[in-house]
């Protein structure tokens, strides 16, 4: 056996808060909520979280188009722990999104860390120190800054039962008395909340092609819109959409349906073959007068950040990402080491609420931080093969789903044309939940920053030990307890609502 390197113990308890930066690149839903968690959960952490708008809010700041408003129950597209009860509309249009996130943002004091009117434009790994090389252009200046980190988050964004609620299906808006009920009776608003919840989460088996729930919402379906373009049935034909229910994103649109059947509203199913300084030329030949065009032709959601991602063996994320974005449980790539998303490949859901997915995920990102952290690793990254795993568990995954039938969909590769569901996690937001729950470990590479690695043990103290580094006797604070049910310990209500995990 060969022999081994003198060893010295580390000088630290065992908690090990060793210093590390952290860069995270956008201050929307996602990078708000690392503003919160992080300095809540780590210590010894310089935080910085680079947005290139004047203020906070990400895609609800962006986007301030007349009607722009959410597509999913407001009451479920919020923070967890902090559920807003005055909602004007079952879909908050986007300026009341926006002043919430803004809201949040100021009451948890996530602004220290946001540096406002800063454009990151381009971020290389660099592998003998082991960091990451940000280049930022602060735009209120034109100046360009460079700066190292430790570990880089991309948090750029990509983008109903109401009789069971006790809502009149008609009405969206709430009553200010609504909206007080809910602020002073927060059991009722917690059952509320809990209905939208579980009704999103129930209707997952509609996403199967051929299933019973995806042929009864087909029906129903069809009927509504059939009802509600009764005045005009000649345009029905080309409406109704010939592949399955939730091929494409379902969106309430409230009034749509009913405003192309007015007098003063001519719908035209022809393709666009030109536009001109007039208007615009049908495929037809048809000439058609106008004043305005609105251009509603969606998001590019299958690319990558649009500054350069340089990883660990001189490969840019855009060539990784080609000819399909792939990752590891859409979070992390191999060959960029100490580098994570926020809503990456594979993040978004067909139903139920993307928003607890989002903590969730950041959530797992922060025990690999705090991994790095304390157990002294210089980077870590996903392992090729695991990469390769979950790209086939997604591929076949979505095969007998509805998001492969005949339609163009942003949940899908090549601008939405492709054969690859690249928007969609596989599954449902409970089997995402469940998934990320416990990081697998072993799943990921790792480079020590010592040749003992187990060093980071420490001296044998614990920070807890040490004047203002916490409680020595922590473990005997109710809050710390873990009750059993006497004589039916099996019986525990906590883990009747989610079995346990390690």
């Amino acid at each position: 056996m060969g022999s081994r390197r003198p060893f010295t113990l580390k000088d630290e308890p065992v908690e090990n808060l060793r210093p590390l930066k952290v860069r995270v690149i956008g201050a929307g839903y996602s990078g708000i909520y690392l503003g919160v968690r992080i300095p809540q959960r780590l210590r010894n952490i310089d935080l910085q979280v680079y947005e290139q708008n004047e203020v906070v809010g990400g895609t609800w700041w962006m986007n301030r188009y007349p009607g722009c408003a959410c597509d999913v129950p407001s009451h479920s597209y919020q923070y967890s722990f902090d559920p807003n009860p005055n909602w004007s509309s079952l879909y908050a249009p986007a300026e009341e999104i926006c002043g919430y996130l803004q809201g949040i943002a100021e009451k948890y004091g996530v602004m220290r860390y946001v540096k406002r009117l800063h454009k990151v434009t381009s971020c290389r790994w660099l592998d003998g120190p082991k960091k990451w090389r940000l280049s930022i252009e602060k735009l209120q200046t034109g100046e360009t800054l460079e700066e190292d980190a430790d570990i880089l988050i991309s948090a750029r964004g990509n983008l109903s039962a109401m009789e069971a609620l006790g809502l009149d299906p008609s009405k969206f808006e709430f009553t200010a008395e609504q909206r007080h009920e809910f602020a002073t009776d927060p059991e009722k608003y917690l059952k509320f909340r809990k209905t939208i919840e579980a009704d999103g989460n129930k209707i997952h088996g509609a996403s199967f092609q051929g299933s019973d729930l995806q042929k009864f919402i087909l029906k129903e379906f069809s009927a509504m819109m059939k009802k509600r373009l009764s005045k005009k049935p000649e345009i029905v034909e080309a409406l109704i959409p010939s592949f399955a229910v939730g091929c494409r994103r379902l969106t309430p649109g409230p009034g749509y349906l009913e405003a192309l059947v007015e007098s003063n509203v001519e719908f035209i199913s022809d393709k666009i073959a030109s536009i001109t300084p007039d208007g615009i030329v049908l495929e037809t030949g048809r000439n058609v007068d106008i004043d305005v065009l609105v251009c509603a032709t969606g998001f590019e959601t299958s690319a990558p950040p649009p500054w350069p991602v340089t990883g660990k063996y001189g490969k840019t994320l855009q060539e990784r990402f080609t000819p399909y974005p792939e990752s590891y449980l859409t979070m992390a790539i191999d060959g960029f080491p100490n580098y994570f998303m926020m809503l990456g490949p594979n993040s978004a859901i067909g139903s139920g609420s993307l928003t607890v997915m989002i903590e969730s995920t950041a959530d797992y990102i922060i025990k690999c931080i705090r991994k790095l952290q304390k157990e002294d690793y210089a980077s870590m990254m996903p392992k090729p093969e695991r990469v390769a795993d979950f790209s086939d568990y997604v591929g076949q995954y979505f095969k007998n789903t509805v998001y492969m039938d005949e339609c163009n969909s942003w949940y899908r590769s090549e601008g939405g044309k492709g054969n690859r569901i690249t928007g969609l996690w596989p599954g449902s937001t409970l089997h995402f939940l469940e998934t990320v729950r416990a990081p697998r470990w072993e799943d990921f590479e790792y480079e020590s920053k010592d040749a003992n690695q187990l060093r980071w043990i420490g001296n044998g103290w614990s920070t807890t030990q040490i004047e203002g580094g916490g409680d020595p006797a922590w473990y005997l604070e109710p809050v710390m307890q873990d009750i059993p049910v006497a004589s039916l310990p099996e019986e525990d209500a906590i883990l009747k609502m989610r079995p346990f995990s390690h």
